[in-house]
């Protein structure tokens, strides 16, 4: 009996959630019913018959988001708020915004102010739209800071209404802003590792109440232990069997989360060997990327939950040479505290 060792690595990280495929309380296999509080996808396939490769959709290309329009405020003057105390190198008070929606200071003493996004918003309810405009001092993860903030029109100008939100508030970003009748929700984040990988994102919406902004909705402050998500995967041994003139096998996959926190929906993600195909019905749902690269949807997760998930392969009579061929399962939202640490566990292709 020939083998063939594989790595398959838990990895957590943030994208669009899909779809989900598995059912709770699945049947693991024809008969055989799932224990209490497992979720498990079905797979499973007759030896007897030689199975026939499916083909997965490949994944459609996600809406192109447009540019922020802050055509408004392009060569004009504004007044900025003061900014944290800590980021002496960012301008406040009236400044000039070029073409390119940016202050660049005469002394080198100051950096650059950005204008990053501009929302309309009616925020006095007076049928005439106001503004929300993103400002950030610096770039990148250097920034000296960034802020949210509000103006209304004045001439041919802006006037300002003040500061609806900033990195002075405890928040260490401001990811995207929306909408919400005359009020508008921001993303904020708190970093809690000193390299930022390792963050946790809240919804809060700011109006303005009494010619001030105020926060209406949302959380108010970041937990300091926040509940979390922790996985460890568990892969079985593939036994690629021969029918015919193929080879066939069973990926048995067992998801723990032992965090405090659910994960609302996963996905993963599928490294195949040349050559190796999907077969079977537990497929639903699934997308190929990448040459033998497959993403598919699972469902939510509880803290102390289980997840199984059966997928059948078809392969040629030969081994594969040896790879990185991978397991990986990731949550699909921002709004998850992540304690997971990149775990593997020994897969074995078996072929006797």
């Amino acid at each position: 009996m020939k083998r063939l060792a594989v790595a398959v690595v838990a990895l957590l990280a943030a994208c669009t959630p899909p779809s989900p495929v598995a059912r709770p309380g699945a049947a693991t296999s024809p008969g055989t019913a799932a224990p209490p509080g497992v979720v498990t996808s079905p797979g499973g396939f007759s030896a007897e018959v030689a199975p026939q490769p499916i083909v997965l959709p490949e994944p459609s290309d996600p809406p192109v988001a447009p540019g922020p329009n802050i055509a408004p405020f392009r060569n004009v003057d504004i007044s900025i708020p003061s900014w944290p105390r800590a980021s002496t190198q960012c301008v406040s008070g009236r400044v000039h915004l070029g073409a390119a929606g940016q202050h660049i200071p005469l002394s080198p003493d100051y950096t650059v102010v950005n204008v990053m996004a501009v929302l309309q918003v009616d925020f006095d309810r007076d049928g005439t739209n106001e503004y929300a405009v993103h400002l950030m001092c610096g770039e990148g993860p250097e920034s000296g800071g960034r802020m949210l903030v509000g103006y209304r029109r004045s001439g041919s100008g802006f006037a300002l209404i003040g500061r609806i939100v900033g990195t002075q508030d405890s928040v260490k970003i401001m990811e995207f802003m929306r909408r919400r009748n005359d009020a508008v929700e921001v993303l904020v984040v708190a970093e809690y590792s000193d390299d930022g990988t390792v963050a946790l994102s809240q919804w809060r919406t700011y109006a303005l109440r009494d010619n001030r902004f105020r926060q209406i909705a949302g959380p108010t402050a970041f937990p300091s232990n926040p509940p979390y998500v922790r996985f460890t995967v568990q892969a079985g041994q593939i036994v690629m069997r021969t029918v015919s003139s193929v080879r066939t096998g069973s990926l048995k996959v067992t998801i723990l989360n032992s965090g405090t926190a659910a994960a609302p929906s996963m996905l993963l993600s599928l490294a195949l060997p040349p050559a190796y195909q999907p077969t079977g019905s537990g497929w639903a749902g699934c997308v190929a990327g990448a040459p033998q690269a497959i993403s598919c949807p699972l469902p939510s997760l509880a803290a102390g939950g289980r997840l199984e998930a059966t997928y059948d392969l078809l392969g040629p009579l030969d081994p594969p040479p040896s790879g990185d061929y991978m397991v990986s399962v990731q949550v699909t939202t921002l709004e998850v505290f992540d304690r997971s640490t990149a775990s593997t566990a020994p897969l074995t292709l078996l072929f006797p």
